[in-house]
């Protein structure tokens, strides 16, 4: 059972069009697809683990996994963005697949403790936009 956007917007017109603000699309229905499609995916992995019969890991294994995710990520990072870059063929599949497998050990530890991720980020992203709506950054 793979989820993806295009089954929740009629006419899909792109995720690009989707995520990006085309003009055929609100802030809202943006906002309402993306927890659609959050939500479905914590369920597709949940009902995959109860289905193979398993159990979450601890959640001191959980932060391992997310460590070690984490460092594979900040290697690939390193390699292809650091003071002596490596091979950047691929790349952004690369970049992809790292971030995926962040995400899913995410969204394991999220389930394990009934956290709705999408709720948590918008959370993050509420209080971030509160506290530096008045900050200037240097670019």
């Amino acid at each position: 059972m793979k989820v993806r956007l295009a089954e929740f917007v009629p006419h899909f017109t792109g995720l690009g069009g989707l995520l990006l603000g085309h003009a055929r699309y609100s802030l809202e229905s943006r906002t309402a697809v993306m927890h659609q499609v959050m939500q479905k995916q914590q369920q597709e992995i949940d009902s995959w683990f109860k289905e193979k019969g398993w159990s979450y890991w601890s959640p001191l294994s959980i932060l391992a996994r997310l460590m070690e995710e984490t460092g594979e990520f900040a290697r690939l990072v390193n390699h292809l963005f650091g003071d002596k870059p490596k091979r950047s063929e691929g790349a952004d599949q690369r970049l992809e697949d790292e971030l995926g497998d962040i995400l899913y050990t995410l969204a394991c530890f999220g389930n394990s403790h009934n956290i709705d991720l999408d709720a948590a980020l918008q959370k993050s992203i509420d209080k971030v936009n509160n506290r530096d709506s008045e900050r200037k950054f240097k670019n």
